[in-house]
């Protein structure tokens, strides 16, 4: 197998390189401590996705308000903040401090873990938060696990699996994605 760049691993058996690719001999095992992390990319658009066959284990994402042009921003004090963008034709292109995270897969069936890829950290919801959203060093139970699902208009919904009535929104009133009960702006 070929190894993942920037990612800390251990090695049993005898390690080879061949025309600059690392290779473990046959029987040799390969442990990811530390997983490479995700690179974002100047370059990179985001375009939404109307689809649910896209949403899958390793999808990279980000949040974003269509209607407010903002997407997230930093994670901090239990909120996601927003970041400016400028939405045409449902793509934006990336920005500083633009939070992109990744779908892992969760342990409910049809669930999935959002990793933040600035933090290493797992969204999660658990009672007592109010709106807060919480960001877990691991990711255990299934209060970080979310399913993603779609509505009639094509705007993708994130439902906390331990707390059903809990979706990751954006809150137009004060600008921040968290956890609401009531619908602010899915």
């Amino acid at each position: 197998k070929k190894l993942i760049k920037n990612a800390q691993v251990k090695v049993t058996g005898k390690l080879t390189v061949y025309k600059g690719t690392p290779q473990v001999d046959q029987g040799g095992t390969v442990e990811v401590l530390k997983e490479a992390p995700v690179k974002k990319k100047k370059n990179t658009v985001y375009t939404k996705t109307t689809n649910a066959e896209d949403i899958k284990v390793g999808t990279v994402f980000t949040l974003a308000s269509i209607d407010h042009n903002v997407a997230a921003g930093a994670y901090a004090s239990n909120l996601i903040g927003t970041v400016d963008v400028t939405i045409a034709d449902n793509s934006f292109p990336y920005v500083a401090n633009l939070t992109v995270f990744e779908l892992e897969a969760g342990t409910t069936e049809g669930s999935f873990k959002i990793k933040d890829t600035v933090t290493n950290g797992y969204l999660s919801f658990t009672d007592g938060l109010g709106n807060k959203i919480a960001e877990a060093a691991e990711a255990t139970d299934n209060t970080t696990d979310w399913t993603i699902a779609f509505t009639e208009t094509g705007t993708a919904t994130f439902t906390n699996v331990a707390t059903t009535e809990r979706l990751i929104q954006y809150n137009a009133g004060s600008p921040r994605f968290a956890c609401y009960k009531n619908t602010q702006v899915n």
